[in-house]
């Protein structure tokens, strides 16, 4: 059986968390974009010792129509620190400095998640991943992923025991999931890279030049690829030189598409083989519609190429109901050195 990581479990690791019990706002549309035929380059001007904290937060809702229900609620405080630089690139740490989660008022199931992320994330408060890039900014190198490897096994196992020990478990059961039957399909590969994640969304676009202005485009479906539109924008502040980038897209999934993966997750999760049927049988009555599977992703940038903030979000809908999870990473600490072009 091929292996995969839960969401779960997947956003321990590097998670966060929104906050707000309201749904949030859509992406912003209404930043103002210089003229389309100039362009901006994602350059690093960093320097050695520069030191940078960050607050990840995300939530995750349930949308039914109008209405949403909040379902997770975890944040997460991160430090890069430059430990060298030199006229080849930069060596960084990024550091987990803090981790907790929001009690969700009349949600139970969503509590006892959210005990799961928070339990485990706790473990890894401290940890520290070194890393390196090149002159404009752009990840090249993880330098110490074999260490980081044995220490999310090791915590997994120790997390896992504790967990397994819980009241919530109880619950879990009650609702026919069982825990150590995940434990058994987490890849630990996938759960050390979603250490990565939010480091890497920090750090992706340097390196790159985009045109200024808004462009869009339309793909047909192929067979690795569903039919999707694409815009990016991208916008300049003439008067203190900040920057920030933009991309949407829409993917258009068939039905047969959706129950596959639907499918999987139930069969996976579920202890109750005849609820787990039961729940897979009655996918054929909610799945007719097409689904649209979204992604917005904005970096907004100084002017010395640190990005000051970056909102992620992905919402996944079948008719008017679906799931919403948004990931926003906001610079909360920054003290550099001055530098010269």
């Amino acid at each position: 059986m091929k292996k995969f990581t839960p969401f779960i479990l997947i956003a321990l690791m590097i998670a966060s968390c929104m906050v707000s019990q309201a749904r949030p706002s859509d992406p912003d549309e209404n930043e103002d974009a210089v003229p389309a035929d100039s362009s901006v380059s994602v350059i690093a001007w960093f320097s050695k010792r520069d030191t940078l904290d960050y607050w990840i937060y995300q939530g995750e809702w349930k949308v039914n129509g109008q209405d949403t229900i909040r379902t997770m609620g975890i944040n997460t405080k991160v430090r890069i620190v430059v430990t060298d630089s030199t006229s080849n690139g930069y060596n960084m740490d990024y550091t987990f400095l803090e981790m907790n989660a929001d009690t969700i008022e009349n949600a139970p199931m969503s509590n006892f998640q959210n005990v799961i992320v928070e339990k485990l994330g706790q473990k890894i408060i401290g940890t520290t991943i070194q890393f390196e890039t090149d002159e404009y900014g752009s990840i090249t190198k993880f330098n110490n992923l074999d260490q980081i490897k044995e220490q999310a096994e090791s915590l997994f196992k120790e997390a896992m025991n504790e967990l397994l020990s819980m009241p919530e478990m109880k619950l879990a059961k009650a609702f026919g999931i069982d825990i150590s039957k995940i434990s058994k399909l987490i890849d630990i590969n996938q759960l050390v890279d979603s250490y990565l994640q939010e480091l890497k969304w920090l750090f992706i676009r340097h390196g790159s030049t985009y045109r200024t202005g808004k462009i869009c485009e339309h793909n047909e479906a192929t067979e690795t690829m569903y039919e999707n539109d694409k815009c990016t924008k991208v916008g300049v502040d003439s008067e203190n030189g900040t920057y920030f980038i933009a991309t949407q897209a829409e993917n258009i999934v068939p039905p047969s598409n959706m129950k596959n993966i639907l499918g999987n997750i139930v069969d996976n999760i579920m202890d109750d083989e005849e609820l787990a049927e039961t729940v897979t049988n009655g996918l054929d009555s909610h799945i007719k519609l097409i689904g649209i599977v979204s992604s917005y992703f904005r970096t907004k940038f100084l002017i010395d190429g640190w990005p000051y903030s970056v909102l992620r979000q992905d919402e996944a809908m079948i008719g008017d109901q679906g799931k919403l999870k948004q990931t926003s990473i906001n610079l909360c600490y920054y003290s550099v050195r001055n530098y010269k072009r």
